[in-house]
């Protein structure tokens, strides 16, 4: 079986599955899953994402993520599926694989057009074919061409991000669900997925969603929580832990964001680096920390050297301001 992938841009991350709909396109107001085709082809298959595992490496302050989605068709008869989900718009792109049958297909970047082009022949030469596509930073779209009934697909996306401190607190998000979008009122402008993504009550999630983190900071680790789901954290040394979402005591994992905070437990100026070996060349990453407060014993004597202009133009008014700024200065 031939296969075709194609991906049409760099910024994309992950999202998990938020709602179903075999409605036609006019009538998807949500993040959705929708299955293409005539009436009996979509009233016999089922949902085709079965699951959703991502793989967070966090170094410093970059985060690598390896996120893996897979699809299968129970069904009957062919189908092609069309998934939007969430994205980060820190995010840049690695790549993305698709394998099937034994096969591992590395995507090619198109321009937008011709990406398209050339999944719509390939979807009608009846080939399975995959195409990434954005909406929005943060809004992207998933569609599998052709997937074969007992076939499974990992679709699977590398991207990293810079996570960034704020008094004090990294926090890395993994967005799992859409929210809602405010579009002014104006209901033609293309976007549809305007309304919360839920599923109808009662409903099972038939979507398994994991998440394992591995931590490593450059100086020790003062705490380490995770506000949006229960978690296991195991610190392997004063400087690495790693986390992953606790199943056992979470249902549905899946319907809100993964939020991960730390601090450092630095209570001085402090410096700390990291080494990485790569196959054709090494990186570092050195990172200088402040403590959350300076008190004035950590403050070391400072030499001062000031250069004054005492020529004719600073005569009388601007040469006594300069040095009573000076006097401030010295005396604090």
């Amino acid at each position: 079986m031939k296969v075709l992938l194609r991906l049409t841009f760099l910024t994309i991350v992950h999202g998990l599955f938020l709602t179903a709909s075999n409605a036609g396109a006019g009538d998807l107001s949500a993040p959705y899953f929708q299955i293409l085709g005539k009436g009996d082809e979509r009233t016999s298959a089922s949902l085709p994402l079965k699951s959703s595992a991502a793989k967070v490496s966090i170094e410093g302050t970059i985060a690598r993520v390896h996120l893996t989605q897979r699809y299968a068709n129970s069904g009957s008869v062919p189908i092609e599926a069309v998934y939007v989900f969430p994205a980060s718009t820190r995010a840049a792109v690695h790549g993305m694989t698709l394998s099937t049958g034994g096969r591992v297909i590395a995507a090619r970047i198109r321009e937008s057009v011709k990406a398209k082009l050339e999944y719509e022949t390939a979807k009608a030469e009846k080939k399975t074919a995959a195409l990434l596509e954005e909406h929005r930073p943060n809004v992207f779209q998933m569609s599998v061409a052709n997937l074969l009934p007992g076939d499974d697909i990992d679709v699977e996306i590398e991207w990293t991000e810079t996570i960034p401190a704020v008094e004090s607190t990294y926090e890395f998000v993994f967005p799992t669900v859409v929210g809602p979008r405010y579009t002014g009122g104006n209901a033609g402008n293309g976007e549809t997925w305007t309304a919360n993504p839920h599923l109808a009550p009662g409903t099972p999630v038939p979507v398994t969603f994991t998440l394992g983190a591995d931590l490593a900071t450059t100086l020790p680790l003062a705490e380490v929580t995770c506000p949006s789901h229960p978690v296991v954290v195991d610190f392997k040394t004063k400087d690495k832990a790693s986390v992953k979402i606790d199943s056992k005591t979470f249902e549905d994992p899946g319907n809100r964001d993964f939020i991960l905070r730390w601090k450092l437990g630095n209570d001085q100026v402090d410096a700390g680096l990291l080494l990485n070996r790569g196959k054709d060349r090494n990186h570092f990453l050195l990172q200088i920390a402040p403590p959350p407060r300076v008190t004035p014993d950590q403050i070391p004597p400072r030499d001062y050297v000031m250069v004054l202009d005492v020529s004719g133009s600073m005569k009388g008014f601007p040469l006594n301001t300069a040095k009573q700024l000076l006097r401030n200065l010295v005396k604090g």
